[in-house]
């Protein structure tokens, strides 16, 4: 790829140690790869190299693009969260730590109800609190010394009480780690010699703790890159210290490199961003530059009330959608505070739009479905195994396993000495009936069925058959929450499963675990919905379209939370990193005077608005014309460079007279002769393929499920497994939880696409420009939820297809996804027509 001669020197950089300060945009992890990637080609072992993260999203996300430099060494460099490293270290040195079991990640309940043990023993019932927590929380993560002789003595009564449960909460991965790493040179110099080069991004979201382990991890030889940016630095209430990027930017020890060039947002975005920001005096001084040219300013609008605002923001979004400018997913709406988001919903529901919070999902949800994956795993745990019997409802508590167990004394008459175990054993095969004894059987069989082959299948197939199991009981229908994040946990397999090579269903749980209790679960992203979510969950993301709301003092600069100037800061660099995740257009909204202030703060003389020009931001009328006279979005897919140079004036006129020549251009081509050639293989009239279904329903799952493993399933097992997923009338229909893939250029608009996609029954679809940016062949290939992959032309052109086309092996292979190779013809109507054909007839003959 071309590089800014700000990326080249990073990537080049012979420097042992380094911060490269990268602004918003900037392609920072694209970077890191790269100079991984270079310090492979100078003969560096990947086993030598440490890339520590901060979330799992973006440990994922470094994974995969390094292992698109090169897969075999990517697989083989350690790309790991802080806590990750440190549970790693954990479990392998759990025994010299004084655990004598396999070690747990403790869940919130059990840390209450440990705490309220303690309290009960004390006989006080104010230590079991949120504040006795935070206290916990605060020694583990080095920010406080335990100094209360009651709080200390729960302290240390909690940590016994984790251990010996073989427990362990999120601090204690960082906290037992650096203490075990200073107690124990021998290991630091291990670990030192092993790991010669390490990377940490967004260097400036580094807490106490982290900082410490880090310290730990180096010595004078290590080669050290430091990335982050201390203007997006937005977690300090949390403990984040942003202090320390600086401290090393300014290091003489340290080579300070600059990232600069935003190739995000347009120069209009970027403008109001430096001019805000740049009112911080405790930063390291840096400009963004936007590579995207200046296109609109963006607006700001005063309204009188709440629901006013609320009012303006889906009115303009509904345009915007109806009118064909943006799709829903295009667009965010950022609040400050969850309690923003109540009237905006509200709001967008009276309108008729789809919306997302894109928040974090209840954890206790996940949970739940984690005890029936355990109990996959392991089949140990009587805790787990009795709540995966009881999911999604309840089948078997206590009173009705007692029941059962009568029963079954009763019909055998013997001595029924068993331990719970072996107590579901006994039931599940017996005859003996008793309440729910169906459905207990049911899922107790798939539950020990599947941990017969837990170590041979990946995460992802074990899921994908649970899926399954829900889908033909109906679940989905009657639990269509928990059948969500059983959903959202199968994708997140495949995320997982796509960064890291060792995909067993334990180590996937260890990542899973990690990932809810440090709160880096959130749901899908809804293709037909608007985003809502905070200024705080926005960091990372981006969007064509963004809403900032109620930007004025008392919400952002809110000023219950500014105690110094600081605090002031750290609200301007929020409202920043809100600001810098547009694309293309920003509206600030706010509902009464944004520049005074209430005079409950000394810091806060007046809202952040009053520190930028007026000057910066379009009257709304005059954007109201603009905004019309946008090409519709099907024609900036098609042409996105004719857009952009459409809309460099900002000139209402140029932007009409552009995308008259844009649709006449269209019409040409629609005018020409449709490609057309002969298929391949004959698609099978319905009647055909309703025939051939109803002669193989009884073996095709048989087969499918022979060829996974399961080989000693009788024909009812089999059933209770998989079904044939057809809906026939007079055409076939894909299921809602299914999509199809489109990629490569395409003679029609893309509208018309849709259309035809959605004549057709296909409920899903992602598209793909010529360009193929963002497309991952790996992401979609054996995926259950993918059902076929439309290659189109120019597409031999995107990494990884050429190899995987019709002219490869892959396709031979059975299963998902059935793929229709159009390189060498068009996409046309007839030919995408035929394509969808032969999908749908693959979709027939396959178990969904």
């Amino acid at each position: 790829m071309d590089l800014t001669e700000q990326q080249r020197a990073v990537v080049e950089s012979k420097s042992q140690r380094i911060v490269v300060l990268s602004c918003a945009g900037s392609g920072k992890t694209t970077v890191i790869a790269l100079r991984i990637a270079k310090l492979w080609e100078n003969g560096v072992a990947p086993d030598r190299i440490l890339s520590l993260t901060f979330s799992n999203k973006a440990s994922q996300e470094m994974k995969r693009r390094i292992c698109k430099e090169d897969k075999a060494l990517g697989f083989k460099t350690n790309v790991r969260t802080f806590h990750a490293f440190g549970l790693d270290l954990i479990r392998k040195s759990g025994s010299a730590m004084g655990f004598y079991d396999q070690i747990r990640i403790a869940r919130r309940s059990q840390i209450q109800n440990i705490l309220h043990e303690i309290a009960v023993k004390r006989g006080n019932a104010l230590l079991e609190g949120d504040h006795v927590i935070s206290y916990i929380k605060k020694c583990k993560n080095f920010e406080l010394m335990p100094h209360e002789k009651e709080l200390d003595a729960v302290f240390s009564e909690y940590c016994a009480a984790l251990k010996s449960r073989c427990l362990i909460d999120m601090e204690d991965m960082i906290w037992l780690t650096v203490n075990y790493l200073k107690e124990h040179q021998e290991v630091r110099d291990q670990i030192s010699k092993q790991y010669r080069y390490i990377f940490v991004d967004e260097y400036q979201d580094t807490n106490e703790a982290q900082n410490k382990l880090l310290g730990l991890l180096i010595n004078e030889t290590t080669n050290v890159c430091l990335v982050g940016d201390d203007d997006q630095a937005i977690y300090e209430w949390r403990g984040a210290k942003p202090r320390y990027i600086r401290q090393f930017a300014r290091s003489e020890r340290y080579e300070l490199l600059k990232m600069e060039r935003n190739f995000r947002s347009q120069a209009g975005i970027i403008d109001i961003a430096n001019t805000l920001i740049s009112h911080n005096q405790e930063r390291i001084p840096k400009a963004i530059c936007a590579e995207r040219n200046f296109t609109f300013k963006p607006v700001y609008a005063r309204f009188s009330n709440q629901t006013a605002e609320a009012e303006f923001v889906a009115g303009r979004i509904s345009e915007l959608v109806a009118e064909g400018k943006y799709s829903p997913s295009d667009i965010a709406v950022l609040y400050r505070v969850n309690e923003q988001a109540a009237l905006l919903q509200s709001m967008l529901n009276g309108f008729g739009i789809e919306y997302d919070t894109l928040e974090l999902d209840e954890n206790a949800q996940y949970s739940q479905f984690v005890d029936v994956l355990q109990s996959i795993a392991s089949l140990t745990s009587t805790t787990d195994l009795s709540n995966a019997l009881n999911f999604p409802e309840r089948c078997l508590d206590r009173f009705l396993f007692n029941d059962a167990k009568a029963a079954y004394c009763d019909a055998y008459g013997q001595d029924c000495n068993y331990s719970t175990l072996e107590w579901l054993d006994k039931l599940y095969l017996s005859d003996v009936q008793f309440e729910n004894c169906a459905e207990f059987r049911e899922r107790y069989g798939l539950i020990t069925q599947l941990h017969q082959v837990s170590t041979t299948w990946s995460p992802s197939q074990i899921i994908a058959t649970y899926l399954a199991f829900m889908e033909r009981k109906r679940y989905n229908v009657r639990f269509p929450d928990k059948y969500h994040f059983v959903l959202q946990t199968y994708d997140i397999a495949k995320s997982y499963e796509e960064a890291y090579q060792e995909r067993s269903l334990t180590e996937f749980l260890y990542q899973l675990d990690l990932s809810i209790t440090a709160q880096d679960t959130s749901r899908s992203v809804n293709l037909e919905a608007v985003n809502l979510l905070t200024m705080h969950r926005s960091k990372g993301l981006e969007f064509k379209v963004v809403f900032i709301v109620g930007v004025q003092c008392g919400i952002i600069p809110n000023e219950y939370f500014i105690q110094s100037e600081n605090d002031l800061e750290a609200d301007r660099r929020l409202l920043y990193v809100a600001i810098t995740r547009a694309k293309d257009l920003l509206f600030m909204t706010s509902f009464k005077d944004p520049f005074g202030s209430n005079g409950s703060s000394q810091f806060v003389k007046h809202g952040f608005l009053a520190e930028i020009p007026k000057v910066s931001f379009a009257d709304v009328d005059f954007v109201d014309q603009m905004l019309r006279k946008l090409p519709d979005k099907s024609l900036v897919e098609e042409n996105g460079a004719q857009f952009e140079k459409a809309t460099i004036d900002c000139l209402a006129e140029t932007i009409a007279d552009t995308t008259r020549e844009v649709k006449a251009e269209l019409v040409e081509i629609q005018d020409e002769k449709e490609f057309t050639s002969l298929v391949h293989d004959e698609v099978p009239s319905i009647g055909d393929a309703k025939e051939c279904c109803e002669d193989n329903a009884a073996e095709l799952p048989s087969e499918a499920l022979e060829a996974r493993g399961l080989k000693d399933l009788t024909e009812d097992q089999v059933d209770s497994y998989m079904e044939l997923s057809i809906a026939l009338s007079h055409e076939i229909a894909i299921p809602e939880n299914k999509y199809v893939v489109i990629v490569g250029a395409t003679d029609i608009k893309t509208k018309v696409v849709k259309s035809l996609l959605k004549t057709n029954s296909i409920p899903n679809y992602e598209l793909y420009d010529y360009e193929g940016k963002g497309f991952n062949l790996n992401k979609y290939f054996n995926n259950f939820r993918c059902v076929g992959i439309i290659l189109g032309p120019e597409a031999h052109k995107i990494d990884g297809v050429d190899a995987r086309s019709l002219k490869g092996k892959l396709l031979s292979t059975p299963g998902y996804p059935y793929m229709v190779d159009l390189i060498e013809r068009h996409i046309t109507k007839t030919s995408l027509q035929e394509a969808i054909a032969k999908i749908k007839w693959s979709f027939v003959r396959n178990v969904n």
